[in-house]
């Protein structure tokens, strides 16, 4: 019987499981977990493994939806404002199954109109949000296109839309 290496040699296909993206599955199931938030600029503790004890300060809702809400946070390692998606407590098992799916697919994808991921993991007990999982990503400033849409349906936009750039938008990032 073949060995998982021998397929992957004859077949030029790698195993089930063996992938890229199977291996990154793996990596994400043991992501890091953060602790409580410390002061801006203050050092962060270390656990007994070595390992930072606080990571992200939570900061104000940016939105909200039917899988969870977003919220500004300071990112203590880098010092700088990221964006957490947080899932919303007692959300059940499939919508936490999605959360994780989704984010490890933004987590993969690399292009100008995406925004980038840094860090999925579980917010640590004891704070706001505790146990939640979350995903980092880069904290944009600015009008939704939800936002604009409406602005232009009512005439008061003030900015550089128009529904021409608009629909151009659109059409580059699909």
């Amino acid at each position: 019987m073949a060995t998982e290496n021998e397929r992957e040699r004859m077949h030029g296909l790698p195993a089930p499981g063996r992938t890229p993206a199977a291996r990154q599955d793996r990596e994400a199931e043991a992501a890091t977990v953060v602790s409580p938030p410390v002061a801006p600029g203050a050092a962060p503790a270390e656990t007994a493994g070595g390992r930072p004890a606080a990571r992200y300060v939570l900061g104000e809702e940016i939105g909200r939806g039917g899988l969870g809400r977003v919220v500004s946070a300071l990112d203590s390692a880098f010092d700088r404002e990221v964006a957490l998606k947080l899932v919303h407590a007692g959300a059940p098992g499939e919508a936490l199954a999605r959360f994780r799916r989704e984010a490890r697919i933004t987590g993969r994808l690399e292009h100008p109109h995406i925004v980038p991921a840094y860090d999925l993991g579980l917010l640590p007990g004891g704070g706001e949000g505790a146990g939640a999982p979350f995903l980092s990503m880069k904290r944009i400033r600015g009008l939704d296109m939800g936002a604009v849409i409406a602005e232009l349906r009512a005439g008061t936009h003030q900015g550089p839309w128009t529904r021409r750039r608009l629909v151009e938008a659109l059409r580059d990032v699909c």
